[in-house]
């Protein structure tokens, strides 16, 4: 793409599968698929850099902290403060729960 500046550097890997990095436009989005392993040893680890000198290094999921016992698909929002999570409620209505703050650099 040519300006990056407008972009996010997305790259999500587990032991067995990088998914590679990627540059995902402001307001799209980028998925993948997978099936946790019988074992529960399942972990997705994702680094995201938006433009403006900021990044993140996070478990996207984690078998062994819960997460089999959730709903697929999971949703991860980039916001200006950081990365949501995309919770539906009981009621079925969703809410984006912040987990994450941007760190400093790249």
């Amino acid at each position: 793409m040519s300006n990056r500046k407008a972009d996010m550097l997305v790259h999500c890997r587990s032991k067995d599968n990088d998914l590679g990095v990627h540059y995902v436009r402001f307001n799209n989005k980028y998925e993948w698929g997978f099936k946790p392993n019988i074992w529960l040893r399942t972990l997705y680890w994702c680094y995201l850099a938006p433009s403006g000198g900021r990044y993140l290094n996070f478990d996207a999921y984690n078998s062994k902290i819960g997460e089999r016992n959730r709903d697929f698909p999971i949703y991860w929002i980039a916001k200006e403060d950081g990365v949501y999570q995309r919770i539906l409620d009981n009621d079925m209505r969703t809410r984006d729960v912040f987990q994450h703050p941007w760190k400093s650099g790249r």
